[in-house]
């Protein structure tokens, strides 16, 4: 089996896995989410924001370096295997030991408690890091993704189980620690790998720079996606922080479906075009636009539908989290640049710039987070789709640097999409408001969303008819032959 079979196989296996997971975690957090009160959904959301920081220095780093190397070597792997037990074990006690006593005496006696439990999620995930790492290098993604779909079904239905039982807060908390156990066992019985009791700091020496370099960028980027969770929760409270964790669930899997497949693409697609400047920058602004009028109208359309949805999906106890969801799912237009921008930057070797990037959005968002939080968590969200838009000239000029493509050119691929979503988006709030407003939640969602389609589509050929045709033609020329005679003018483009 070559090479190309393998990547592609790997590709389709995380893809399904990926789709799998996030997709049945959110049917299960809509059920806990009705069981549950905002407060207790706060609670341990405000927890893992810690346990999701403190897990960069365990997944990122060290295993990538493993990965990363020419050959696998069992005693290199062996030295790895107990550098990580020992961040791993230094990072619980950390956590379980000293954060948690402390919120004890100053926050919530609940949380800390929450929180020290939680800590043993990093002492598992230590234990199956190498092994994760060794079933990456061989390619062995079916049983990462099969490992994925565990942990969110197994997981889910446990935490359900115990929640309709009334075990509250501490149905969230068993239901991860015991998926997250059982998915390890997995992993060591289908890895090749098992760790001596040898250790030689030789061994991992070597690989201290990439791992630094690598754990540092991902540990800004996580800190960054968290900071909002972690001002919610230490300044607003937890009840707020659960209802802002609805909001955000339902955007993170629409993320999840939209923009990681470009993810796992766009690195490649890229990197085999590096050393051809002008077909790098043509291939960039080409996804840029093809996934801005996919994308666009998907997000605006969920902030159009999100009062209602959200009250459909959760429940009228959630219903604060719908206007929250439309305030986020407003940042669209910036998050098809802020996606393509890394793979971009990786595949020019300007991780340098990945780095000031994540730093530059660190910063920003401290700064927003610093105005916005006396207004609350109306005023946190806004904030942050503003802080989005905002930061498109500062991270489109490192990406300037790297790839040669204009701040202006970048702009202009993803406008005429946004500016269509939100015609489509003013059109359905409107309908929505008023010659729907009687009508049954079920109903009217799907009328809103059976309008949405043609909505926007008019107004692209309408407002954009040169923008969208032009999107179409390139679509159409990747489309493998035995498709094209089912579109318009397939037969003829395909001469």
């Amino acid at each position: 089996m070559n090479i190309r079979h393998h990547f592609a196989l790997g590709v389709a296996w995380s893809a399904f896995g990926a789709a799998v997971r996030n997709i049945s975690a959110f049917v299960v957090f809509i059920a806990i989410a009705r069981l549950l009160s905002p407060a207790e959904i706060g609670l341990v959301a405000f927890a893992m924001v810690f346990i999701d920081v403190s897990r960069v220095a365990l997944v990122n780093g060290i295993p990538d370096a493993l990965v990363q190397r020419p050959e696998w070597d069992q005693s290199v792997a062996t030295s790895a295997f107990w550098m990580v037990m020992v961040i791993s074990i230094g990072l619980a006690v950390a956590l379980g030991g000293v954060v948690a006593p402390i919120a004890y005496k100053i926050y919530d006696e609940t949380f800390a408690l929450v929180l020290a439990s939680l800590s043993l999620l990093l002492l598992i995930e230590g234990l199956s890091a190498i092994h994760v790492a060794e079933l990456r290098r061989t390619f062995q993604f079916d049983v990462l993704a099969k490992r994925g779909m565990i942990l969110g079904i197994g997981g889910g239905i446990g935490g359900v189980m115990l929640a309709w039982y009334g075990w509250g807060v501490w149905a969230l908390v068993i239901s991860r620690i015991a998926a997250l156990l059982g998915t390890s066992v997995l992993l060591w019985v289908r890895s090749g790998f098992r760790p001596g009791f040898s250790f030689a700091a030789a061994d991992v020496r070597p690989m201290r720079g990439y791992s630094v370099r690598l754990g540092g960028s991902a540990l800004l980027g996580v800190t960054n996606s968290q900071l909002p969770s972690f001002a919610i929760g230490l300044f607003v409270g937890p009840a707020a922080l659960g209802i802002f964790k609805v909001a955000s669930n339902a955007l993170y899997t629409l993320i999840s479906v939209v923009f990681w497949p470009v993810q796992n693409v766009a690195m490649s697609a890229f990197s085999r075009l590096r050393d051809d400047p002008q077909q790098f920058q043509s291939a960039y602004i080409d996804m840029v636009r093809v996934y801005a009028l996919l994308s666009c109208p998907i997000f605006i359309g969920a902030a159009a539908i999100a009062p209602d949805f959200v009250v459909l999906a959760f429940g009228e106890k959630w219903s604060e989290a719908g206007i929250i969801m439309s305030l986020l799912a407003l940042a669209v237009g910036a998050q098809v640049l802020v996606y393509i921008n890394g793979p971009a930057l990786a595949a020019t070797g300007r991780t340098d710039l990945n780095l000031k990037q994540s730093a530059l959005d660190l910063l920003s968002t401290v700064a927003t987070l610093a105005v916005t939080v006396p207004a609350g968590l109306l005023g946190i969200a806004f904030g942050q789709s503003v802080r989005a838009y905002a930061m498109i000239p500062i991270t489109q000029r490192l990406v300037r640097i790297g790839t040669g493509i204009a701040v202006s050119d970048a702009f202009r691929a993803v406008a005429p999409a946004l500016a269509g979503a939100a015609v489509m988006g003013a059109a359905v709030s409107v309908l929505r408001v008023y010659p729907l407003a009687d009508m049954h939640l079920v109903v009217r969602v799907a009328l809103c969303v059976a309008a949405g389609v043609p909505i926007y589509l008019a107004a692209m050929l309408i407002l954009f008819r040169s923008y969208t045709m032009g999107v179409w033609r390139e679509a159409e020329r990747v489309m493998p032959a035995k498709f094209r005679r089912f579109v318009p003018g397939g037969r003829r483009s395909s001469r």
